[in-house]
């Protein structure tokens, strides 16, 4: 249920000092997974309205972060990590890339990568949303 993700959300933030960076990823691992436009839309909706919810609780640059994120506005290592995913890249071409946005502040680029594989494989396993 959107209320259960948006405690887990809250409960993301309050654990992790880069819980909004995880966040931020999983939304892009969401725009990037396959399906068409429109089911990357409900996908995301589904999750948005409750992460924005949670993110209140957090400053402004982290509120600023996740609601780019929830129009598919990331930063350039998680944009181009995702594309080499998503063509097939080689092993060496994708270790690179995940190394580039790892580099990332101290904890943010880590937990963004954690994010944007997660969002993916949530992406690519979605069929419908839940029942509420």
């Amino acid at each position: 249920s959107t209320q259960g993700v948006s405690s887990a959300a809250s409960d993301v933030y309050k654990r992790q000092p880069s819980g909004e960076d995880f966040i931020c990823g999983f939304l892009a691992g969401l725009w990037a997974s396959n399906g068409s436009i429109h089911s990357k839309k409900t996908r995301v909706k589904y999750f948005c309205t409750p992460l924005l919810c949670a993110a209140r609780d957090t400053c402004d640059i982290s509120r600023a972060l996740i609601r780019a994120a929830s129009f598919g506005e990331v930063c350039q290592p998680l944009v181009t990590l995702a594309r080499l995913i998503g063509s097939g890249a080689t092993a060496r071409k994708v270790e690179k890339a995940v190394i580039h946005a790892t580099i990332i502040g101290d904890t943010s680029g880590p937990a963004a990568v954690s994010g944007l594989l997660s969002g993916l494989h949530f992406g690519c396993c979605w069929t419908k949303p839940p029942k509420v």
